[in-house]
């Protein structure tokens, strides 16, 4: 019981800056100490009931991985949940629905993702839907120069699923 109460405060207290950082600096993520970026493509629920959990805040330095500071990091031990990890890179390789620009912007269950979009890492089976728009779908920049997708990632969040089950509106 301690246990499952200190993981789920430790993943609170990393959750409420993985997207929004504070001045102290950028948080970086990794699972079984593989970096990830972020934990809002890993299953929690998942992992937690598949492994004994344990969250390490590694020592406190300065990093760079991909091009971005990181000065906090944070390793979430399972090792009985093994996921099979993609990256955005991946998973635009299996979507097939219409092209995608080279220009991206990235968003998780509609939260901006700033920078560094292909350091994000998913459990392949936590990923719900991926949608597409293009710039050129949106009225007001259909003639503009700039051409860029914005990539949308919903994962199995409980509040995902509830909102796939409910019924299609038509306008």
């Amino acid at each position: 019981m301690k246990k499952t109460l200190f993981f789920i405060i430790a993943c609170c207290v990393f959750s409420l800056n993985s997207y929004s950082q504070v001045q102290s600096g950028k948080r970086a993520a990794y699972l079984n100490s593989v970096f990830i970026k972020d934990i809002a493509g890993i299953d929690l629920d998942v992992m937690a009931t598949v492994s004994d959990v344990w969250v390490e805040s590694l020592p406190a330095k300065d990093s760079i991985i991909n091009g971005v500071k990181y000065n906090q990091h944070m390793n979430f031990q399972a090792p009985g949940y093994q996921p099979t990890l993609v990256n955005l890179h991946q998973i635009l390789l299996g979507y097939k629905d219409k092209p995608v620009n080279n220009l991206r912007m990235l968003l998780i269950n509609n939260k901006l993702c700033p920078e560094d979009i292909y350091s994000y890492m998913f459990d392949k089976d936590y990923i719900l839907r991926v949608e597409v728009i293009n710039s050129d779908e949106i009225e007001d920049l259909k003639n503009h120069s700039c051409k860029f997708s914005i990539v949308r990632i919903f994962t199995k969040t409980k509040e995902n699923l509830e909102k796939e089950k409910e019924p299609k509106r038509i306008r």
